[in-house]
């Protein structure tokens, strides 16, 4: 779909495993936290990329996995953390794994809502096209999820 090499898929399995392992330092009231963040919570949910990629810099990989967990909340636009990074200037990888990243959190129950439908999922990611995400992998990712291409186990 994508005509990764075997070394970018490699780097983007690991990347994709390992992409908020900042999340450990984020203290656990926040994460689990079921309302609205306040701004300071939001601040500090806002590290997690960076810290992940501080946390994995100390690690030997073969592949470049830092820059996946570093820029996957980076958004199309502009408007995504930690450095506001837009359009080519994110990571390709970094890319993928943000669309992987925001619908699985969408077909997931969480403490604040219960999880979306496939369809709706697939709804909001086309909706953000352009926006949060790269317009070249929306549709890619949609036809992957619409023909079963990727495994997915959905909360029923």
């Amino acid at each position: 779909w994508l005509n990764l090499t075997s070394n970018e898929i490699d780097a983007l399995h690991v990347g994709g495993l390992m992409h908020d392992i900042g999340k450990i330092a984020i203290p656990d009231q926040i994460l689990r936290k079921p309302g609205a963040l306040t701004r300071e919570e939001y601040e500090l949910m806002k590290q997690h990329p960076t810290r992940g990629a501080e946390i994995l810099a100390h690690v030997s990989f073969p592949w470049d996995v830092l820059p996946i967990v570093k820029y996957h909340h980076e958004r199309w636009d502009g408007k995504g953390y930690p450095e506001g990074l837009r359009g080519e200037e994110i990571p390709f990888l970094a890319r993928i794994v943000a669309v992987a990243d925001a619908f699985h959190a969408m077909i997931s129950d969480r403490a604040y809502r219960p999880a979306l439908s496939l369809d709706e999922a697939v709804r909001r990611i086309w909706a953000e096209a352009g926006k949060q995400f790269d317009p070249n992998l929306v549709p890619l990712f949609a036809k992957m999820v619409e023909s079963q291409s990727i495994p997915l186990k959905v909360n029923e």
